[in-house]
């Protein structure tokens, strides 16, 4: 379909603005007439039309398509968004699983029965939206990583925004299931409501629920990390390695067990767990484990974090930044996303170290 079309001209035809503003502009209500998601509206002066495919501004005399829409959205120039387009439309599985949150496919949030078992839900802020621009770049810095690819990976798949909260800009990461949302400080500072923490788990999340989980659908690989600072580092690391069969989780602190209507989301994927070099990260990774493969999974490993950070750091951040000596950041990354049979490194000769159960990889038994 669309085979004899541009790369830009199958974007086009392939995601409407309304499959857009459901992620990045998740209380926006599109139609003929409606308000504009850009800013105040009290009287509706915005239309969408043309299939869902062109808008319009009355109010400002601003219009265009999906790439116009997307760049607004975005704050970027209509070249990024053109780009950003393309490989949305090029996503694994389908754009309408990604984008749509009530879609029906292989990333779609569980069925209205599943649902409505379901108890718990956070009120989220009024102005969540896609993260600018600026802010994808200052959330790189300040989680120290080396570019945005990861961080855009995870809006297009409607798991990371920007919003305020508590009167301050934060980043909040949840999935399609809006069964929990967690957010930090787009400044890195701590919330002084909670003694001096750093995350802050939404007032009726499920914390139990796994950031992610409801996203896995048929990919065959999940990697799991402890804590919304690391699933955006696994987000980093898939964007970075190309591993589109994998689907990031989170879990919101090592002392969280999963929510078992979450874990039987695993049944039959090959799980990598990335716990905390620490006493906790090692009880969460055990227990998520055992639930884990008594849920179905087909494999779960760990990858032993404490065996390549010698001390300096605990967590996927930390490691992700300390390369070994003659191995480039980029190749470094790709192994960690593959801890079992990844790629050598192309750019300097260098020989993979086996993998034994004390030094990266640990399999778990049943």
């Amino acid at each position: 379909m669309h085979s004899d079309l541009s790369p830009l001209s199958r974007a086009l035809a392939s995601i409407t603005i309304p499959e857009l503003g459901a992620r990045f502009f998740p209380s926006w209500r599109p139609g003929k007439s409606c308000a504009s998601p850009f800013r105040e509206d009290r009287k509706p002066s915005f239309s969408i039309f043309a299939d869902g495919r062109e808008w319009n501004d009355f109010a400002t005399g601003q219009h265009g398509d999906a790439v116009d829409f997307l760049a607004k959205a975005r704050g970027i120039s209509l070249p990024d968004a053109a780009r950003e387009l393309i490989s949305l439309a090029g996503t694994a599985s389908g754009l309408q699983a990604i984008l749509r949150p009530a879609a029906t496919g292989p990333h779609s949030s569980p069925s209205p029965a599943t649902t409505k078992a379901m108890t718990g839900k956070p009120t989220l802020p009024a102005d969540l939206a896609a993260p600018t621009s600026d802010e994808l770049a200052a959330l790189a810095r300040l989680r120290h990583l080396p570019d945005t690819r990861g961080l855009v990976s995870a809006v297009a798949a409607g798991q990371l925004f920007s919003a305020t909260f508590a009167g301050v800009r934060v980043w909040l990461v949840t999935d399609a299931s809006r069964r929990a949302a967690q957010a930090r400080r787009l400044d890195g500072e701590t919330w002084s409501q909670l003694n001096g923490a750093k995350a802050w788990t939404l007032k009726g999340s499920t914390a139990s629920w796994p950031i992610g989980a409801a996203d896995i659908g048929d990919r065959p690989r999940v990697l799991v990390a402890e804590g919304s600072a690391d699933f955006l580092c696994l987000w980093h690391l898939i964007a970075t390695a190309g591993a589109t069969d994998c689907a990031p989780v989170g879990m919101l602190g090592a002392g969280q067990s999963i929510h078992p209507e979450a874990a039987s989301l695993f049944r039959g994927k090959d799980v990598t767990i990335y716990p905390h070099a620490d006493a906790a990260g090692e009880r969460g990774r055990d227990t998520w484990a055992r639930q884990l493969y008594a849920a179905g999974a087909k494999a779960v490993r760990s990858f032993n974090l404490a065996a390549r950070l010698h001390g300096r750091g605990k967590d996927l951040n930390d490691a992700i930044t300390q390369a070994p000596d003659g191995l480039c950041p980029t190749c470094w990354n790709r192994r960690i996303a593959a801890p079992i049979g990844g790629p050598t490194c192309p750019c300097t000769p260098y020989t993979w170290p086996e993998f034994t159960a004390d030094q990266l990889a640990n399999d778990f038994t049943r």
